[in-house]
C-alpha cells in the first residue's frame, strides 16, 4: 500500500514518533528517511473503551503521533508527515503492553 506512494514521500519532511530502532530500520528499507521524534504520550488509555487489540494500538498510535506533531508546530517546525506506531499483544481477549523487565515478560508468557 505504501509502496505506491514512495516516489511522492522522498521530497516531504516526514517525522516518526517513536524511539525504536526497528521501526526506523523498516522505514528506512523502504527509502524513508524520517526524523525521529520520540513520544512523551502516555499510554495509559483504559483498554476497556476499546472493541479490539487492534483499536486499542490505533488510539495510542493516534495520541503518539498528535502528541509529536503537536510538539513540532511549538517549536515552528511542522512536519508534512508524521508516523505514530504501537505493538500490543492480545491473549485471551487481554491487551498486554510492553513488558517492564524480564521477568515481568517470562510472566506474560506463561499465561
Amino acid at each position: 500500500m505504501i509502496l505506491e506512494h514512495l516516489p511522492h514521500l522522498a521530497s516531504k519532511n516526514i517525522t516518526l514518533a517513536s524511539a525504536s530502532p526497528r521501526r526506523l530500520q523498516l522505514l528506512q528499507l523502504v527509502g524513508i528517511n524520517p526524523k525521529v521524534v520520540t513520544s512523551t504520550f502516555e499510554e495509559t488509555l483504559p483498554k476497556s473503551d476499546y472493541k479490539s487489540a487492534a483499536d486499542y494500538a490505533v488510539a495510542t498510535s493516534k495520541g503518539k503521533a498528535l502528541e509529536v506533531a503537536e510538539k513540532l508546530s511549538d517549536v515552528n517546525a511542522p512536519a508534512d508527515l508524521v508516523i505514530g506506531a504501537d505493538t500490543v499483544v492480545e491473549i485471551d481477549g487481554d491487551i498486554l503492553e510492553k513488558p517492564a523487565d524480564a521477568s515481568h515478560a517470562a510472566q506474560m508468557l506463561r499465561r
